[in-house]
């Protein structure tokens, strides 16, 4: 291994001068060489002081230098939308030190004015953590508005009625107060509200480009740094311009609480939960503005009644404060009302959304229309909902689903052009009532339910065809126009589920019935017979009866398939109208057709089948081209039989024996 060593000596002191500034430019390292500065620059006041007394002042040097490391540390662990921000703060604290430094070697070392110099100096702190504060504050995107225009106003408002009050008027009404003196107390405290009430906002506003808990420190960090100087001015401090004295450790402490928030500084987290975290703390801190601003003029017109005497300068403040209140309080009012339309709209989504999945669970007609008005009555907060359908004719409404309404109601039918759910079918759009017995379109047949509530019903619409309407009554609070909307909004979405209801039943119907005859087909016969099989093994009575058209191919044949369709048709319709309505019948192929009959014996059976018979002669005759001869089976279930097919077969067998001899 080679080591290169300096030629010369220049060499090796530039070398060593380049390793030191590197090593200095870790962070540990600048704290020691800022300690060191300040130590320097304090020297002087060290030793040409005639006394002890400035070793008194060493808090009040540490506090800000402390303030410099914190945020001068938290400039490398933020990002850049809050690095600017940062080296404000670190350059505020900066400038509080070296104003403390100037103060003591203004007390100690020189002979004081009555306003000492450095006093002047106190401006600058103030100036760089307002500008801080703001870059903090404005940072983001959207981060200035209206409402924070007004929060600003109402703080710095607050502060200056405070000001005046405590600290201007007391020194305005003393003899020996010069006019430096009084313009550096009002500049001193008018900036010292600038920073607090900007800091007050990065906790009530959610744009603070810090985490939750740096900015709650600068707040409570500008709240002591003003407090300090407010209370000193404000009559409490015999000795305003003397350092160290117990009203001055406000000072220190609020040095310290920002070198406490410059250590736990960090940038704002950009993840979902600690946007919402920080969202809801933030919300429920900005509605106590309004309310504690409220509380403060209540306490201001309390001190003025105890105390008249006041100046021109602070009834302005109090009557610009009254005034910024209530356009804030007006503004709190619209977005409290804009909150509660929000609200609002999203439960009326919410519902909607819970009425289209209630409805995709509904099977069929009668159910939907059911969750229909069970949904409306439960959003709308109405005693009673129901729907009503046009019926065939197209001239009357009839109804077909109630929710909180009297069972009488159900079937009800009502002329289109003397009713008030008419009127809404003909107009095409809803309509409010408040009290049905006084509006001319309700008809009068109606009221005996209706009472004199309120009503409101809206057209059921399906690709500009109207098909019915839904309603609500029985409710004390008239139906607004966002009311009749929802209403409007389900009656829609009642259309689409009233027209695929339909749609499920035909595709319900035809998927279990003949086309030709409009009997059950064979699938839905053995669906019946399964069902009817269990039942008679059970002990209920039960008849399989099969039918044949035995001429059916020759009759076809001779005059065509449209006349055998016919001639089936015929058939199906006396069989259907022979058959009571707990029967089944259905065509079981071709020119076959089953009948089950329960709760019925092998005589019944019979007369069934010369019912039927006789019938379909007398039909079929009257459509002119000649007899069809039919033959039919009988058979009783019985024990011994293992599967619903054997009761089919059982009755095929029987029918077959009857042919040579059963004839028409």
């Amino acid at each position: 291994m080679r080591v290169d060593f300096p030629s010369t000596s220049t060499e090796f002191i530039r070398q060593a001068a380049a390793h030191a500034v590197r090593r200095s430019t870790d962070g540990r390292a600048l704290w020691v060489v800022g300690l060191v500065a300040v130590a320097a620059a304090y020297a002087p006041v060290i030793i040409l002081a005639p006394t002890s007394a400035p070793w008194g002042n060493i808090p009040w040097l540490l506090a800000p230098f402390l303030a410099v490391v914190g945020w001068g540390s938290a400039v490398r662990r933020t990002d850049q939308r809050a690095r600017l921000a940062a080296w404000a703060f670190a350059s505020a604290a900066a400038a509080g030190l070296a104003t403390q430094v100037v103060w003591a070697f203004e007390m100690h070392v020189l002979a004081p004015p009555q306003v000492p110099v450095a006093a002047y100096l106190f401006l600058v702190p103030y100036i760089l953590l307002s500008a801080g504060a703001w870059l903090a504050l404005g940072s983001r995107r959207g981060a200035w508005g209206a409402g924070l225009a007004g929060d600003a106003l109402l703080v710095l408002l607050a502060g200056a009625v405070v000001v005046l009050r405590l600290v201007v008027e007391p020194v305005l009404g003393s003899s020996d107060s010069g006019f430096a003196e009084i313009a550096l107390i009002a500049a001193l405290q008018t900036l010292g509200l600038v920073p607090l009430s900007l800091a007050c906002l990065l906790v009530l506003r959610r744009s603070s480009a810090f985490a939750p808990t740096s900015s709650s420190a600068l707040l409570a960090a500008t709240m002591a740094l003003a407090g300090g100087g407010m209370l000193s001015l404000a009559g409490l401090d015999p000795q305003p311009f003397t350092l160290a004295d117990p009203f001055d450790y406000l000072w220190v402490l609020g040095w310290l609480l920002l070198a406490f928030s410059g250590f736990v500084a960090r940038t704002a987290p950009a993840t979902a939960p600690g946007i919402l975290r920080d969202r809801l703390a933030y919300e429920g801190l900005r509605r106590m503005i309004v309310p504690v601003a409220a509380l403060f003029l209540a306490v201001v017109v309390v001190d003025v009644a105890l105390r008249p005497e006041i100046r021109p300068e602070t009834v302005v403040a109090v009557a610009l404060l009254g005034v910024m209140l209530a356009l804030r309080t007006a503004r709190a009012v619209a977005l409290t009302d804009r909150e509660d339309e929000r609200v609002r709209q999203l439960a009326y989504t919410r519902a909607l959304v819970e009425v289209t999945h209630s409805l995709a669970e509904a099977t069929d007609l009668d159910a939907t229309l059911t969750v229909i008005c069970d949904s409306a009555r439960r959003v709308l907060g109405a005693g009673g909902v129901g729907i009503e359908l046009i019926t065939e004719d197209g001239l009357t409404l009839e109804t077909r689903a109630t929710v909180g309404l009297p069972d009488d109601i159900h079937g009800l039918r009502f002329p289109i052009s003397e009713s008030f759910t008419g009127w809404v079918v003909q107009h095409g759009e809803p309509r409010a009532a408040l009290d049905p017995s006084a509006d001319p379109h309700v008809n009068r047949q109606s009221l005996w339910f209706l009472g004199r509530s309120t009503l409101a019903a809206a057209p059921i619409r399906f690709r500009g065809e109207t098909t019915g309407a839904l309603y609500a009554c029985i409710r004390s609070e008239p139906f607004d126009p966002e009311e009749l909307a929802l209403l409007g909004a389900m009656a829609e979405q009642a259309a689409m589920a009233i027209e695929r209801a339909r749609l499920l039943d035909q595709v319900t119907v035809l998927s279990v019935t003949d086309p030709l005859t409009g009997l059950a087909n064979r699938r839905c016969l053995q669906e019946g017979l399964e069902r009817e099989f269990a039942a008679a093994r059970r002990g209920r009575e039960l008849v399989a009866v099969i039918f044949d058209l035995d001429n059916f191919k020759a009759y076809n044949d001779t005059f065509g398939h449209l006349a055998g369709d016919e001639a089936l048709q015929a058939f199906a319709g006396v069989l259907q109208a022979e058959t009571r309505a707990m029967n089944l019948v259905a065509r079981y192929g071709g020119d076959e057709f089953v009948a089950l009959l329960s709760e019925t014996s092998a005589e019944g059976a019979r007369a069934f089948i010369e019912r039927v018979r006789g019938g379909f002669h007398r039909d079929v005759t009257a459509l002119g081209r000649g007899a069809v001869e039919i033959s039919a089976g009988v058979a009783i279930f019985d024990p011994a039989m293992k599967e619903p097919e054997d009761l089919i077969r059982a009755a095929d067998e029987d029918m077959y024996r009857q042919k040579p001899r059963v004839r028409v």
